[in-house]
Formats: C-alpha cells, structure tokens, sequence
C-alpha cells in the first residue's frame, strides 16, 4: 500500500521557498492531513514490523518522531521548521544515544534510511572502543559484508585526533577505533516515498545493516 501521495513531496517543495509562520498556519491542514497523519501511520506500521524480531523497539510513534519545528536558539539560520519529517526508531526513543537504532528521514530532496551512533555518551564510547580493539577482525567483517556495502557503502562520523594510550596502537590498523560517531546513511529518490513497496524497502535497508549493528550493540554493552 502507498502511506503518501504526491503533495507530500510537493508540501516540501513548497515549504522550503516559504519557510515562515505565516506560510505555514495557511498550510497547517494540509500539512497535519498530507504529512504528518501518514509519517505517524508509516511509522505505527513500522514500529511493529521491527518489534517482531525485538520488542525493545516497540515504542509509540510520540517517542519516535522528531518535531517539524526547528531550534533556532542557537542557530544562524532562523528558518522555523524543518523541510523533511524524520524518526528514530530506539528502545526508550530517540534520545537513547547509545543504541543503534532506525533513522529515516523524508524530504522533497531524498529518501534517507541508516542508523548507527551519533553523539554516543563517554563511557559507552570507551567501551566500544576497547571492544574494537579486541575483536578487530569481526568489525573488519562486518562493515565489508556484501550488503552493507550495497546499502551503506562505508561507516561514517567523527574522529578524535588524539585517543587513550591504551588505543593508540590500533589507529593504523584499525582506523574507526578513533570515530567518535559511527553512522551509516542510504540517499534514495524522494519518489521512493510513494511507492507502494515503501515499508519493504526501509525493512530492506534495515536488515542490510544487520552485521554492523550487532556489533555496535556489542560493543557499547561490553564492560
């Protein structure tokens, strides 16, 4: 089944050369019936298909979504929404920095599916770390599986210029060791959104990164 049509991405497209509060509380209908209602129901039904394989994903969509408005507290640019909808998918939701969950992210510009960690506190960092350095060959495995590399391409984030003693010895064989953050995105076309086949695709791009999400998971819970 289609969860979007066409003026999803035409929303979007619109949004981005009118981004202001004035556009948008003309549009707010359009955008809770067009866009936010059917992310919330992708979502639901995406939310389920994961928990089938782990129930600590089972999470309400509220936990999961990110908000359309942006925070310009701190920002140069004072534009006020978001132009995409985007959703973590974690146990506990969004703001668990030490699971590597779902992303996705729909935009007029692109599809985008991925997970690993982003902002990962310090001490699961540390403990990922001496993990790699333990079991070098199983990440070297995991991130050159023949999916993953289909999908992914290669980890990305990050990297500290200077790391504990203790891992330094690793840097040049090991070059991720020194990632403070070890993501993973897939870019598809933005019409990918209204395909009918679009819950197969994310659940497709999700199970690619498998090798390397069991690893990271691995290691932020080794002690």
């Amino acid at each position: 089944m289609s969860y979007f049509n066409d003026d999803f991405i035409a929303f979007f497209k619109e949004l981005a050369a009118n981004n202001n509060k004035d556009w948008f509380d003309e549009n707010r209908k359009r955008y809770e019936t067009e866009v936010r209602e059917p992310f919330k129901h992708f979502l639901k039904t995406l939310i389920a298909e994961l928990a089938k394989e782990n129930p600590a994903l089972n999470i309400e969509t509220k936990h999961a979504m990110f908000r359309i408005n942006r925070d310009v507290r701190f920002s140069k640019d004072k534009t006020p929404y978001q132009t995409h909808v985007s959703a973590v998918i974690a146990p506990g939701g969004k703001k668990n920095r030490n699971y590597p969950g779902l992303y996705i992210n729909f935009s007029a510009a692109s599809l985008t599916v991925g997970g690993g960690l982003y902002g990962v506190d310090k001490e699961e960092l540390y403990f990922l770390r001496d993990y790699i350095s333990k079991n070098p060959k199983a990440l070297q495995k995991a991130i050159e599986d023949e999916d993953f590399v289909k999908h992914y391409g290669e980890i990305m984030g990050d990297k500290n210029k200077i790391l504990p003693k203790e891992f330094k010895g690793h840097m040049e064989s090991t070059p991720l060791i020194a990632n403070k953050d070890f993501f993973y995105m897939e870019e598809m076309d933005p019409k990918t959104v209204t395909s009918e086949k679009l819950l197969d695709i994310v659940l497709t791009s999700w199970k690619a990164a498998t090798p390397v999400r069991e690893f990271l998971i691995a290691g932020v819970s080794s002690t």
